[in-house]
């Protein structure tokens, strides 16, 4: 049998090549150093069988499983990993392996595997089989055709949430500690046209308006320095010399000491904006010019006899020569009165002598200006009469009176109040859109916080890795070599064979808790199984460690959630026994997760002294946040729920309501209970 060897670990390949050469009729035909590798050497030499490694660079064992068996339907393959879970196995068979071997067992079962193959049978590790099912494989795969759908709506949610992540609209950047740009979103160029490596380092100051430059950089520095939140405007050059205006904010992302890790920020375009609000002061300045322009104009009215005395400035608004006007000059004022006023003219002239003043505006036509808009005022009175103290004459006997008043030429007015009006409506749009994008941007800072608890849980994921693909590969590739040796120990003295015994044991002791620290950072049961199984792992964990026994109550029909909504829930739950264990004093705890139709519901207490304020243990209330619970309190947020905390003297309780979106709300079951 052609076996081709794939595994990044140098040391694991020796190990399975030594292993091999005990074995009948088996030649190793190639090795690869990672999954892409694998896939290209399984097509170059045609093996019968494939060893695969499953957490591997470029492309994991899982994934090269599959290109595999898509291309080469009669190459098997055979999972030798580190994982050693039921999950880990039920996904292997699900990609088309033939075999699953846990490298902890290696020595043993490896050749028990690769004969099961020269058979054209399957081999399942003692390790990752559950004794009470006969039927692992097949309800694996059954469990897995089930699940397949799931995986794939949520590698499509990941890559629509970095999409989202990618498409805001405003240039999103992030700094080191000293405040230098590490790096710019792509707006940078879209907005600006520039490339977006010359914002690198303190670059972008070159960009930013010289009347602005010094001010920007004495403020940035000062905002590191003091570690504090920067917010101001400033003017950017374009790769077309033009400038626009942008609010910048940028906020210090902290260590868990308190020291500033790096800056995340945002520079929204308000250039729009400016030249609205520019605009809106031009309007206002032509509208005091036009106001300061207009001249008034006087006159008198008889109204028995109809003549009326105009000056000079009135009659040159009428277009009049210079003289008294007559009655018969009055009709022809009135028939430049626009058609559409008249009637109203004529009303209010006569409601005048009863009522002892006038005021109206009316639209005239002018014979050489064209339409014009005047505004009248005045009232009734005898020669010589005072007028009342309210400005008013009296209406009784207004026999013999006259009218006195002005008209002012208010077409210039009327003009800048239509433009304002126009101004005011377009800036009132351009301002609700304006909201409507600031909005959006706050959502985009939001994502950014998101995206800063996903990297905490990505690097926790990576040290995980880090841990089983250093100190684990190196423990497996150890105790194969011990279980080589102890093929021969009937060779060895008593003494050598109890020390070789003796450290084959602490071999897979050290394995154990270097495989404990690893799921601790990262459990692969809450990716590959699960929410509930994850807790029910850590749960009883826990309290072998700490001595502290927990009461864990668990929806039955809890199922499934987003990914987003089980890490979180998974964290905040990991978090709170912490500080039970660290500052509580308890010697009991209770963890309840519930669901209902409309929401998730968490809750952890514990029976110790609470978490005191201002060293006052009789107060009861909402604890004072630290790091952690800020971060507890961060993960509910993200996800639009409510995360409370209370203490007094009888304990501590935390408590976190999570909305399920509309495509997992289910009816609510009722609540089944385990304990630890």
């Amino acid at each position: 049998m052609r076996i081709l060897v794939a595994d990044d670990h140098e040391v694991i390949r020796r190990g399975v090549r030594a292993l091999l050469a005990a074995g009948r009729d088996c030649e190793i035909c190639g090795e690869a150093v990672d999954g892409q590798d694998a896939v290209e050497k399984a097509h170059q030499l045609h093996p019968d069988l494939v060893i695969m490694d499953v957490s591997m660079p470029n492309l994991n064992g899982l994934e090269a499983t599959r290109v595999i068996r898509r291309n080469l339907p009669d190459t098997q393959i055979l999972i030798l990993t580190q994982h050693d879970s039921q999950e880990m196995m039920r996904q292997a068979f699900n990609a088309g392996a033939r075999g699953f071997v846990v490298k902890s067992s290696v020595a043993h079962d490896l050749l028990h595997a690769v004969e099961a193959a020269q058979r054209g049978e399957s081999f399942f590790d003692s390790a990752a089989v559950p004794r009470a099912s006969a039927t692992g494989p097949a309800e694996a795969r059954t469990i897995l055709e089930r699940e397949a759908a799931l995986e794939l709506a949520l590698r499509e949610s990941e890559e629509r949430y970095r999409a989202l992540a990618m498409a805001s609209g405003q240039i999103v950047w992030r700094t080191d500690p000293a405040g230098n740009n590490l790096w710019t979103s792509d707006s940078w160029q879209s907005l600006l046209g520039w490339a977006s490596d010359k914002a690198r380092g303190r670059g972008w100051l070159d960009f930013v308006h010289g009347d602005d430059r010094a001010r920007v950089a004495q403020s940035w520095q000062e905002s590191v320095r003091a570690g504090r939140e920067y917010h101001t405007e400033f003017r950017m050059r374009a790769h077309d010399d033009s400038y626009r205006c942008f609010d910048v904010r940028g906020v210090p992302v902290r260590n868990p000491d308190g020291t500033v890790r790096e800056w995340i920020g945002a520079n929204v375009d308000i250039t729009e904006r400016k030249r609205i609000e520019q605009e809106l002061r031009a309007s206002g300045h032509r509208r005091h010019m036009a106001f300061s322009a207009a001249r008034v104009g006087g006159f008198v009215w008889d109204p028995r006899s109809g003549e009326a005395e105009l000056t000079a400035e009135l009659q040159e608004m009428f277009g009049f020569e210079a003289g008294a006007l007559k009655g018969g000059d009055l009709e022809r004022w009135l028939s430049g009165v626009h058609h559409d006023d008249r009637a109203l003219v004529v009303e209010r002239m006569k409601e005048s002598e009863s009522s002892g003043k006038m005021e109206f505006e009316y639209r005239y036509h002018h014979p050489q200006r064209g339409l014009r808009w005047l505004y009248v005022k005045g009232q009734m009175r005898a020669d010589g009469d005072e007028p009342e103290a309210n400005g008013s004459s009296s209406e009784k006997d207004s026999a013999g009176k006259k009218a006195y008043g002005v008209v002012l030429d208010i077409t210039d007015r009327k003009q800048a109040e239509a433009e304002l009006k126009l101004v005011h409506d377009e800036l009132e749009a351009r301002v609700n859109q304006r909201t409507v994008e600031l909005r959006a941007a706050e959502a985009g800072l939001r994502l950014l916080s998101g995206r800063l608890m996903q990297l905490q849980d990505e690097e926790r994921r990576r040290i995980a890795r880090e841990l089983h693909d250093s100190s684990g590969q190196a423990l497996a590739a150890l105790s194969m070599c011990l279980a080589m040796v102890e093929m021969e120990a009937e060779k060895l003295s008593a003494r050598a064979g109890r020390n070789l015994s003796d450290a084959a044991r602490l071999v897979r002791e050290v394995s154990q808790e270097v495989r404990t620290m690893s799921h601790l950072l990262h459990p692969p049961l809450l990716d590959e199984a699960g929410l509930e199984s994850a807790l029910r792992w850590f749960v009883e964990g826990f309290a072998e460690r700490s001595g502290i026994h927990v009461d864990l109550e668990l929806a039955p029909e809890l199922g499934r959630l987003s990914k987003e909504m089980e890490i979180a829930i998974f964290r905040i739950v990991q978090e709170s026994l912490a500080n039970v264990h660290r500052h509580s004093g308890s010697k009991t705890a209770q963890v309840r997760v519930g669901r209902d139709a409309q929401k998730v519901s968490l809750q952890i207490c514990d029976q110790g002294h609470g978490l005191p304020a201002n060293g006052n243990a009789e107060a009861s209330g909402p604890a004072l946040p630290g790091v952690g619970i800020q971060g507890m309190r961060e993960r509910v947020r993200q996800l639009g729920g409510h995360f409370e905390i209370q203490w007094s003297k009888g304990g501590t309780v935390v408590r976190a309501a999570i909305p399920l979106p509309a495509a997992e709300i289910s009816p609510a079951g009722t609540v089944a209970q385990a304990s630890t």
